[in-house]
């Protein structure tokens, strides 16, 4: 379901036993401020809203996450040149039988076939 559907109310929905699940305290922007000046780390952490917590992003997070924006692999010990990678299957004697269209002209009736008709 959209976030948005409980703005107006004082949950953020329904938990699997069917009871309202909280919404956190939302800080004001004074508050925010506030916490970035005491905490050095403060561009870790993020909001999980489907936990309802704060995270704070590891080293390998970050890495992963810049890895990602780069275009990269995501893991840094996945090695793309290793041969056992690709995935080789041998394909002779398996033609699809339908690889080549039939013709049109075979299904339409010729023009023997119509006289005889």
């Amino acid at each position: 379901m959209p976030k948005h559907w409980y703005d107006l109310y004082d949950h953020k929905g329904y938990g699997v036993n069917g009871k309202t699940v909280a919404k956190m305290v939302e800080k004001d922007e004074l508050e925010k401020f506030i916490e970035k000046s005491k905490d050095p780390q403060w561009w870790r952490t993020i909001t999980d809203d489907l936990n309802n917590k704060q995270v704070r992003l590891s080293h390998g997070d970050l890495d992963m996450i810049q890895r990602i924006r780069k275009g990269k692999v995501a893991d840094k010990d996945f090695n793309m040149e290793d041969e056992s990678f690709y995935y080789e299957h041998d394909t002779t004697g398996m033609e699809h039988p339908f690889s080549t269209y039939e013709p049109k002209r075979r299904f339409v009736p010729s023009k023997w076939e119509r006289l005889k008709v």
